[in-house]
């Protein structure tokens, strides 16, 4: 049978609208999540990008919280006497600045 094409369809939105307060609840429980931003957002109901917004939006801008835009991060002394300071970025690479 054919639809009736005079009739609108309409769909309801299922857009959820959240708190600043509710955004930051999110990006705490990301900080101890072991996974992707992906598989965060579809485990939880949240758009990749709406997540994404947000995290620059707070001014996060690691992974797993361990420093802000406008934060430090705190550096301890390496026990190999070898290097100084020895960071490792993500993915594999480490920066290494060795004594002069």
């Amino acid at each position: 049978m054919p639809q009736d094409l005079s009739t609108p369809t309409v769909i309801e939105s299922t857009r959820i609208y959240r708190t600043e307060a509710e955004w930051r609840a999110l990006m705490a429980e990301f900080a101890r999540w072991d996974g992707s931003q992906a598989s965060f957002c579809e485990a939880r109901g949240v758009s990749l990008t709406s997540f994404q917004n947000w995290r620059r939006k707070l001014g996060l801008v690691t992974r797993r919280g361990a420093g802000t835009a406008h934060g430090f991060v705190e550096v301890a002394p390496s026990c190999d006497p070898v290097w100084d300071v020895e960071l490792s970025l993500g993915d594999g690479v480490i920066l290494r600045l060795r004594r002069s």
